[in-house]
């Protein structure tokens, strides 16, 4: 939502939704989260990492994470995002049929990732220009007015001009 609509709202939204997600979801030992809360004292705790039908939960969770930190230079959810990759790189050589949105993240962690930040009155019309093309590898973010709350935007607007800054890993 806050890419499509630069209300910064829904980038804190969701920051607390994946805090709280990592909080009762997530296994520190494992890395990994499971369908039901950590806390609750079931036999066997299931966690889905296959694609089948639909994405893998954790693997949508790590994308989730990855982008997130991207727009929000969040160490803990790139950290998270790394240790889950990780944990299923084995599974990933093993069987990509079952595990193509995994696949997808962990080309994204090692190849070139962009965050497009675009500032001034014009942002919103110009990043709807750029995101015409489907680019799958970028994150982008706009703001029409000053945002120094944000690592993103801080030190970027400039008063009467509309700037695009082409961005990898926080360096542009």
């Amino acid at each position: 939502m806050f890419e499509a609509g630069g209300k910064v709202q829904y980038l804190s939204k969701a920051e607390e939704l994946t805090a709280w997600t990592l909080k009762y979801f997530y296994n520190e030992d494992e890395n990994i989260f499971y369908s039901t809360a950590v806390q609750d004292r079931i036999i066997q705790k299931d966690m889905e990492v296959s694609d089948v039908t639909l994405p893998s939960s954790n693997a949508v969770m790590a994308l989730n994470m990855f982008r997130l930190a991207k727009l929000t230079g969040t160490f803990s959810f790139q950290n998270k995002a790394d240790q889950m990759t990780r944990w299923m790189a084995r599974r990933v050589l093993e069987n990509t049929l079952y595990i193509s949105h995994w696949a997808e993240l962990m080309l994204y962690q090692k190849g070139s990732y962009y965050e497009v930040v675009v500032v001034g009155e014009k942002a919103e019309a110009l990043i709807g220009e750029l995101r015409r093309e489907y680019l799958p590898q970028a994150v982008f973010a706009f703001s029409k007015v000053p945002d120094e709350s944000r690592p993103l935007f801080a030190g970027r607007y400039k008063p009467d001009e509309t700037l695009i800054y082409i961005c990898r890993d926080k360096s542009c």
